[in-house]
């Protein structure tokens, strides 16, 4: 991915300020953050993701590093949901 394709990628995400956007965000709060569980999944699962493209976009070159990352966080996350990744099956 180009740093052009990723400007352009950032520059379609909502903003903030849309009022849409902050009804959006609202009705999710309410409907999804009901328990501490998930509250806590959400901030952590956020700090992940961010760690991990920052690191991703900082060097963007450097694909072995972003895959074994890739794999790390997917495990992460994985244990956060407290879901199993079962490979091959569907």
């Amino acid at each position: 991915m180009t740093e052009t394709s990723m400007n352009a990628s950032f520059n379609r995400q909502p903003k903030d300020s849309d009022p849409l956007e902050k009804q959006i965000r609202q009705k999710i709060e309410t409907a999804v953050l009901k328990t501490d569980f998930a509250k806590n999944f959400i901030k952590q699962s956020t700090r992940l993701l961010q760690s991990f493209f920052n690191e991703a976009i900082s060097n963007p070159e450097d694909t072995a590093t972003i895959k074994k990352n890739y794999k790390q966080i997917i495990k992460e996350l994985a244990e956060l949901s407290m879901a199993k990744i079962t490979s091959g099956q569907r």
